[in-house]
């Protein structure tokens, strides 16, 4: 076993000699959740790096971080790629409640039995938690439900989140015409998330994770924590932000 296998493994705490099978995947997704917290502190501290796979392993396995969909997915695919899984990158284009962005989301799809499965581990807390088949078949999880429909040449995933209870609504539009070719090439969606006048990820620290019992996310004003049908906010002060960061999501901040 190479080491960025075996530091992937231990990162998310996988046994060092199981054979990742697809029936595996609805483990892994749950446990990348959790222990790999979507974050923008990169983007925050002014701290971003090329996005090369030497990178995503420096910054994810070896120093503990999490990152955004372009660090956190792509680290996944490199994954499932080193246990022998067919699976390829694809940009998406995140609905904002209007309309379709830019291509400023990543997500891969892995082949199994001749058949194509969505994997995302990186879109907050919209997570499916579990392969969503691209046959438009709708799969459930402990975050809701998720199906992938076609509209055009396009695919778009479709979510009906158990927190929120609003029915349907459009997650991302992504064209398998259109793969990732190279993980240099993610550089430009970090460029345009930088330099967004609209991102909100660049405007203000955001931290979040599932749990065991659902999620929890940090901001620069509160501490939130969704547990089954329990919700608990806690507002906090910014110089707060570090302490609450170290102590619920295990992150460690770097000079």
């Amino acid at each position: 076993m190479n080491d960025f296998n075996l530091l992937f493994r231990q990162r998310i705490g996988l046994s060092t000699d199981q054979k990742i099978t697809f029936d595996h995947l609805d483990d892994i997704l749950d446990r990348t959740a959790r222990i790999l917290p979507f974050e923008n502190m990169s983007i925050m501290l002014e701290k971003t790096d090329s996005i090369t796979k030497k990178h995503l392993i420096d910054k994810i396995l070896k120093r503990y971080e999490g990152g955004l969909c372009y660090e956190l997915n792509p680290l996944l695919h490199f994954f499932l790629l080193d246990n022998a899984f067919k699976t390829a990158m694809y940009y998406g284009r995140v609905h904002n409640g209007n309309e379709y962005g830019d291509k400023t989301h990543v997500m891969f799809l892995v082949k199994h039995k001749g058949k194509d499965y969505l994997i995302d581990t990186g879109f907050g807390s919209n997570l499916p938690l579990k392969p969503v088949p691209m046959s438009g078949e709708t799969i459930h999880s402990r975050n809701g439900a998720f199906r992938i429909i076609e509209e055009g040449n396009a695919h778009i995933l479709e979510m009906n989140l158990s927190s929120k209870q609003k029915g349907w609504t459009n997650g991302y539009k992504f064209y398998t015409y259109d793969p990732v070719r190279n993980v240099e090439d993610l550089n430009t969606i970090q460029k345009k998330i930088i330099n967004s006048e609209t991102s909100p990820f660049n405007k203000d620290p955001l931290i979040t994770s599932f749990t065991k019992e659902g999620r929890h996310t940090l901001t620069k004003t509160s501490y939130s924590v969704w547990s089954g049908t329990e919700f608990e906010k806690v507002k906090i002060e910014p110089d707060q932000f570090h302490k609450y960061a170290e102590r619920h999501f295990n992150f460690k901040f770097y000079s």
